[in-house]
């Protein structure tokens, strides 16, 4: 005599256990989901600290060969036309240097043959927690994730330029265009001098170092350095956006000026950060406004309370 077929192993699973089933899995991903992104984030975190420590050691290998670190940008003698910055200068002392090579200085860092080599991707240069690898201006050239400290401006130390654009530049930080800095320059330390971190907003090609319009007394647009006038990770809604930002929200200010540009990245909680030493470390976007302006003048004779 046959035994008649389980109810259950005909039908299988009923469709309240299914769910059940279903229910369990999703709870399991949702649990397991952050702390993936959270691993994800700590490899990019790493890879970026990683692409400043190569860069901080190019430095020092063209402070070597040359005795002085290289200049914020090179100031052209042209009207308007883009000079390379640091992030060029030091190509050769990253394994770069048949780049270098090619680069053609008497032209504008963008023009002719070097648009070409413009775009090409540096992955040293971008973070990869950066959400674009390209210039923000034009979408052909391949972008850059690491900006120079042009300083804080601390007790007068800024060159007064025109006030629409590009706005002031700051004088008391490592990088400068057609300053070349050394060693002995940094009498704050330099272990305690900040000299290169991220950027988000409006990003720009790896090749340009800035331009001025009219001398380079009365207007420069610095590409490779910053000043220190907004805490880190300031949001443009908050600061004001650049004054030709054409995203920006129609109605919302537009006052932030090309050379005050914020210190930003896509890390949770703060910015990598490249120290004069060669030293990498995370600063947190909730440090003191004053302590962050001091960590970035390379001698304003401060000693400061900050460990990383």
């Amino acid at each position: 005599m046959k035994t008649p077929l389980n109810h259950r192993s005909l039908y299988g699973f009923t469709l309240v256990e299914l769910l059940a089933v279903i229910t369990i899995i999703a709870i399991f991903v949702a649990m397991l989901l952050p702390a993936v992104q959270a691993a994800r984030e700590a490899a990019r975190r790493m890879q970026c600290s990683n692409n400043l420590r190569q860069v901080g050691l190019a430095l020092h290998n063209y402070a070597t060969t040359h005795t002085v670190f290289p200049a914020g940008a090179a100031v052209s003698s042209i009207h308007k036309r883009y000079s390379f910055g640091w992030n060029k200068f030091i190509l050769p002392y990253i394994g770069q240097g048949n780049i270098a090579k090619q680069l053609d200085e008497d032209l504008g860092a963008t023009s002719g043959p070097n648009f070409e080599l413009a775009k090409t991707k540096l992955h040293f240069y971008q973070c990869p927690s950066a959400s674009t690898a390209f210039d923000g201006f034009s979408e052909d050239l391949a972008g850059i994730s690491y900006i120079g400290v042009a300083g804080p401006g601390l007790n007068g130390n800024v060159q007064t330029l025109e006030n629409t654009h590009c706005g002031d530049l700051s004088t008391d930080g490592f990088f400068y265009p057609g300053i070349y800095r050394r060693t002995t320059s940094i009498r704050d330390g330099l272990s305690n001098t900040m000299i290169i971190s991220e950027t988000v907003y409006q990003t720009r090609a790896w090749a340009k170092g800035a331009f001025w319009v009219g001398s380079p007394t009365s207007k420069h647009c610095f590409f490779s350095g910053k000043n220190i006038l907004h805490p880190i990770n300031s949001k443009p809604e908050d600061v004001g956006y650049y004054v030709y930002d054409s995203q920006a929200p129609s109605g919302v200010p537009k006052t932030l000026l090309f050379n005050d540009f914020m210190f930003q990245s896509n890390h949770p909680g703060g910015v990598k950060a490249l120290f004069a030493d060669g030293s990498v470390h995370f600063i947190s976007d909730s440090i003191e406004m004053d302590t962050y302006r001091h960590l970035t003048a390379i001698a304003d004779g401060e000693v400061l309370q900050w460990t990383p």
